[in-house]
């Protein structure tokens, strides 16, 4: 069924050809709805021409933006005046109503982040005679929800790609906002009061290094295009100002960043992180987290809300959102109970910022993993192509195991190794091991119950304790609790990724003695029952080939 927005391109299109024009049509997004735009700007001042479309049409004194866009939409009519004819035209069949719903419903964004925008402006508690910034978004949201909290907020927004910038543009014209200021250019006085920054869907090199120098001359630019874009927001801040910024894991947690990281925080750049629920963008599972940055801080707090969200659905697509309940609980204990740590201990940390690292009930006993092991192996790597050539469901003296092999807990495959015998010592698996593939959400944990050739991203854990068996400390990692552990010591920005180094460091829990006895029997228990659950599923398996050959 041809909508409204098809209805009008069609008209104003007709049998031209778009030849001399110097874009190729306008019956694309965002240039379609840019010509109901101009049918919209022409109900409001009916005196346009072609000719004034710029001066008495779409330029606006608090736009200072590139009106790229605009100009596209607008060489375009004037290379064919027969299509602004039809324009003007059938503009006189629809109100001006009719055209600003067709415009805010074509030219919506689904990847909203309202939930989190909503988060962000209750925490800036913005005052009146403020000056707010916003630095990146692909919608208006943020503009429009800020002046509607505080009218007399000043406003602005920093946008360096040209066609959102033009697009937020018009959706403010529309919804009449003018008491703004839009820029494409970098923003450069620092004079502002809040900032919120989204630093998400900006990606690419930046130019603000002359303006971050200027404020802090020996800031470490480039390593980070996250962290090049909080330099350039604290150059912005009053002293008592506050800037929030949308992040993934990744910038918290690698190793390549951990120079900036140290920078922010020995400065006392980092007031604290917010670890955020998963899928609150459409259905990205990625781990999300709220940095808050001020000045003059000695310590970092240190708050999860990750299990604070309600569940819904938005085109079909399962996210997670804040309910109003959600986002005052979160902003309580953030300013009440968030765990303060010394940026002392941060240093020993490596400056790892991510939330789940620091926020460990320390009033459980527990003891280090690696005080059980004696030693860490790695699976061998080889090539997607060299492992076909090798590796195959024929028997061999060899048996192999890659990451894939483990599920619910247990080694359920086993493939064959035909390559050359090398020295794969310490590539082996040896009964009685524990098994961690090196990336989580989840990781996986099994205990080898034989000799396997390990291949790909799996730990090999030579386990040594006599007093604490094997089945407890895997259905400590299996359980969420141990998840979240590993979870506490890995980086990455999408997929947790956990070291060797930090495998040691995973605390294991242990309680007094008669809770302790009771537990590894349990957990024996437990193992047992999962290994003979897959043996029954794997007879069956057999069987039911067999039964046809």
């Amino acid at each position: 069924m041809t909508n409204e927005l098809d209805k009008i391109i069609d008209y104003i299109i007709g049998d031209i050809k778009d030849e001399t024009s110097y874009i190729n049509s306008i019956n694309e997004k965002p240039f379609s709805v840019i010509t109901v735009y101009f049918m919209w700007l022409l109900k409001k001042n009916p005196s346009i021409t072609l000719e004034t479309l710029e001066s008495e049409g779409f330029y606006k004194e608090w736009a200072h933006i590139a009106y790229f866009s605009f100009h596209d939409v607008e060489n375009y009519f004037s290379d064919h005046k027969k299509a602004w004819e039809r324009l003007v035209k059938i503009s006189d069949e629809y109100s001006e109503e009719t055209l600003k719903n067709i415009i805010l419903q074509e030219s919506e964004n689904d990847e909203k982040l309202e939930s989190i925008v909503d988060l962000v402006i209750r925490f800036m508690d913005v005052k009146k005679g403020e000056k707010v910034l916003e630095i990146f978004d692909d919608t208006e949201y943020f503009i429009t929800e800020c002046k509607k909290r505080n009218p007399s907020a000043s406003v602005l927004n920093y946008e360096d790609v040209f066609m959102v910038a033009n697009v937020n543009a018009m959706r403010l014209n529309v919804q009449d906002y003018s008491n703004i200021e839009m820029y494409t250019d970098p923003y450069e006085e620092r004079d502002i009061d809040k900032i919120f920054v989204n630093t998400l869907i900006r990606n690419t090199k930046f130019v603000f290094d002359y303006i971050v120098k200027e404020t802090f001359p020996d800031f470490p630019y480039g390593i980070s295009c996250s962290w090049d874009i909080c330099g350039y927001a604290l150059s912005l801040l009053k002293e008592n100002g506050r800037a929030f910024v949308l992040m993934n894991g990744g910038d918290l947690t690698v190793k390549q960043n951990k120079d900036i990281r140290e920078y922010m925080c020995d400065n006392g750049y980092i007031e604290g992180i917010i670890k955020l629920p998963e899928k609150m963008i459409g259905d990205v599972r990625t781990n999300l987290y709220l940095l808050i940055m001020s000045f003059g801080n000695s310590f970092v707090k240190f708050y999860d809300a990750k299990d604070m969200y309600i569940s819904d659905r938005v085109n079909g697509k399962k996210i997670n959102r804040f309910s109003d309940t959600n986002i005052s609980e979160i902003i309580r204990s953030y300013n009440e109970k968030a765990k303060k740590i010394m940026i002392e201990c941060i240093s020993r940390n490596q400056y790892n910022l991510n939330p789940t690292r620091y926020l460990l009930n320390s009033q459980e006993n527990t003891i280090e993993l690696g005080n059980m092991i004696y030693e860490i192996n790695r699976g061998i790597t080889l090539s997607a192509k060299k492992a076909d050539e090798i590796i195959s469901d024929d028997i061999s003296d060899i048996k192999c195991i890659m990451p894939s092999s483990i599920m619910n807990g247990v080694v359920q495959t086993v493939s064959y190794y035909h390559g050359d015998i090398k020295s794969f010592k310490k590539n082996y698996a040896e009964s009685g091991d524990i098994l961690i593939t090196k990336t989580g959400n989840p990781f996986r944990v099994a205990i080898a119950r034989e000799r396997y050739l390990v291949i790909g991203n799996i730990y090999i854990l030579k386990y040594n304790s006599t007093e604490i068996p094997v089945e407890y400390i895997k259905c400590f990692l299996d359980s969420k609790k141990g998840q979240n552990e590993m979870e506490r010591f890995a980086s990455g920005p999408l997929t947790p990724i956990i070291s060797i180094s930090n495998i040691n460091r995973i605390q294991i829990p242990v309680y007094e003695n008669k809770l302790q006895k009771e537990r590894i029997l349990v957990s024996k228990k437990i193992i047992s029952n999962l290994e003979e659950c897959y043996r029954q599923i794997s007879n069956s398996r057999q069987e039911i080939n067999d039964m046809f050959n």
